[in-house]
């Protein structure tokens, strides 16, 4: 979690997210597949996106690029990405790691907040501010720091 901003899901990443949520809570997997999920944001984020979403490229191809990436990844993810490519979804994959994050917070019954300052805070500040401010909410806070020096 701890990405820092709240990602609008679209209506078929939302229903894939829950039906992974479900299917990862009922085999104790959800922190394995919420690790893998940001592990696989990451490199989709860079060159291998681009290959991975370009439709131009062939479906084989594409998929053959990710396996590298999946071989560490647990079963249960690995084979949620090959049924996105097999039912023609992996757009969801863009997506997935954010409402996979927000699905596990809204399950905790927390939220997730950006503190944004002049310089980088400590863990223990931040954790201070999650504290002070949880009361007004009614929920657990999951804050991360963003620095903007013009502030």
């Amino acid at each position: 979690m701890g990405q820092g901003r709240v990602v609008n899901v679209d209506p078929v990443t939302a229903r894939w997210c829950e039906a992974l949520f479900a299917l990862a809570g009922r085999q104790g997997k959800r922190d394995a597949v919420a690790a893998d999920l940001q592990k696989l944001a990451r490199e989709l984020a860079g060159p291998l996106g681009r290959i991975v979403f370009d439709n131009r490229v062939a479906l084989a191809e594409r998929r053959a690029k990710l396996e590298p990436l999946l071989a560490g990844c647990d079963v249960l993810t690995a084979n949620f990405v090959h049924v996105c490519f097999d039912k023609r979804r992996a757009e969801v994959l863009r997506t997935i790691s954010a409402a996979f994050a927000q699905r596990q917070l809204a399950e905790e019954g927390a939220i997730e907040g950006v503190v944004e300052s002049a310089r980088p805070l400590a863990a223990g500040d931040i954790a201070e501010i999650a504290l002070g401010l949880a009361p007004l909410y009614k929920k657990r806070l999951v804050l991360s720091n963003r620095v903007r020096p013009e502030l």
